[in-house]
């Protein structure tokens, strides 16, 4: 992304497409390697995203992700260091809204604050993300009761319905 100034005093922003590196996947898993993934995760934890490191080495962040993804403890390494990252998303919050001068600047502070909390929820839910808990209690607060509705008494069979003596009977529908 960048911005020009124009005669007139007006900013032009212009947004250019990422840049493609030439490199093969073999080059790039080759500088991955010396850098190994704490060096990746260090870069994460320091600000930077993983789009930034992927220029800084001059590979494309398809083939950063590939590495990251074709070993299991890699990927979970990173996964891990992701959660650690949404602290720095959390801290750069409270910078921005502190740093502001102006109600123009708080505004957009505001806004940039609210996009990393966002981000933060994203990346780490249980610890940034909405807490929605349902509590479920009984009558003043105490355990919940389990009823069917039918009255507890009187559920005994009648008892020339059920046979005692391990003989059948017939039992007549109109109750006799």
């Amino acid at each position: 992304m960048t911005v020009s100034a124009k005669p007139n005093g007006r900013r032009k922003l212009t947004v250019q497409p990422a840049r493609r590196f030439r490199t093969s996947q073999d080059d790039a898993n080759s500088k991955l390697d010396a850098v190994g993934i704490e060096g990746v995760c260090d870069v994460l934890l320091n600000g930077s995203t993983l789009i930034q490191y992927a220029e800084l080495l001059k590979i494309d962040l398809s083939q950063l992700l590939h590495w990251i993804l074709a070993d299991p403890g890699r990927s979970a390494r990173m996964r891990e260091c992701r959660s650690e990252a949404a602290i720095v998303w959390d801290e750069r919050c409270e910078l921005l809204l502190a740093g502001s001068r102006d109600a123009f600047e708080l505004s957009k502070a505001r806004e940039l604050a609210h996009h990393y909390r966002w981000r933060a929820s994203k990346i780490a839910p249980r610890i940034y993300g909405d807490h929605a808990r349902i509590e479920h209690t009984g009558a003043a607060g105490g355990p919940i009761i389990v009823s069917t509705g039918l009255p507890t008494d009187g559920l005994q069979p009648k008892a020339d319905s059920v046979p005692t003596d391990g003989q059948s009977e017939t039992v007549r529908q109109d109750g006799q």
